[in-house]
């Protein structure tokens, strides 16, 4: 028991959301639409995972599913096909500060 306290202070995860951007099957893609994503916005995390055989790019990192919505809403013109995509796997200190 005491093993898994301990692992669980040095690895704590929550739930949440992120938006996915986009996904795909090649891998370039996916790094190349990061890239740009970052590009125009700086201070919002994102990366890609991979989910056998799909790329997925998410980004940001919300307590809420209202929250990633109302990011959804600022991303739709340059990536009409995002939405929010739940992940049990945030760390604590990525969670983006909610207004």
């Amino acid at each position: 028991m005491d093993a898994w306290i301990q692992h669980n202070r040095q690895h704590p995860k929550m739930d949440g959301w992120r938006v996915q951007i986009l996904s795909t099957t090649d891998r370039q893609q996916a790094e190349l639409a990061k890239n740009r994503f970052k590009s125009q916005f700086p201070g919002i995390p994102a990366d890609w995972v991979h989910e056998k055989p799909f790329y997925k790019l998410r980004a940001g990192a919300f307590r809420t599913r209202r929250a990633a919505q109302m990011f959804v809403l600022e991303l739709q013109t340059d990536y009409p096909g995002c939405y929010p995509a739940k992940d049990p796997n945030i760390h604590p200190t990525d969670f983006l500060i909610e207004q």
